[in-house]
């Protein structure tokens, strides 16, 4: 359940973001894009926590002060339904995404994302984000982007980099 001290009229698609693309995003100085793309972008608890944590990647820890029309949001329970494969964060955005109508997950977790559409929910990854940028001519290119997050240490498939290439008229 959700908080219930938290507003839950939404009235376009809200992000509920998972602590890896924010970290990615971050990384590459594009953070901004989200809430430039989506009415609202919304992390769980648990997502905040591996963010805080630092275990991933220690550059994306920052962003949460400045970050500020990022919503933190607490579920009042979770469940172990999704996946013992998945990490908290992960859970608890799938979670979230199934209590809010209208909602679109930004995961990049291959197993998260199989997870997902297993539930009938509407997903984005980082490299689809950078897609919806440059469509909305919010950013120049993508690929260099994208290659400067694999370069930062995050993993994105050569897959991952051509599809988004090629859904925007680019080359790799």
């Amino acid at each position: 359940m959700i908080n219930s001290t938290q507003n839950l009229v939404i009235n376009d698609v809200c992000l509920i973001a998972d602590s890896s693309p924010l970290i990615a995003l971050a990384g590459v100085n594009r953070l901004n894009l989200l809430f430039r793309l989506y009415s609202r972008v919304i992390a769980p608890s648990a997502v905040i926590t591996e963010i805080l944590a630092g275990g991933q990647n220690a550059s994306g820890r920052d962003f949460l002060d400045r970050a500020s029309w990022l919503e933190h949001w607490t579920l009042e329970q979770t469940t172990e339904l999704i996946s013992v494969a998945l990490g908290p964060g992960e859970t608890e955005a799938i979670q979230l995404a199934k209590q809010l109508p209208n909602s679109r997950l930004l995961l990049d977790d291959h197993r998260a994302r199989r997870v997902a559409e297993d539930l009938n929910l509407e997903i984005i990854g980082s490299a689809g984000i950078l897609v919806q940028a440059k469509r909305k001519m919010l950013i120049r290119e993508v690929v260099p982007i994208l290659r400067n997050m694999k370069k930062n240490g995050y993993y994105i498939g050569d897959r991952v980099i051509q599809r988004a290439a090629q859904a925007v008229g680019e080359t790799v």
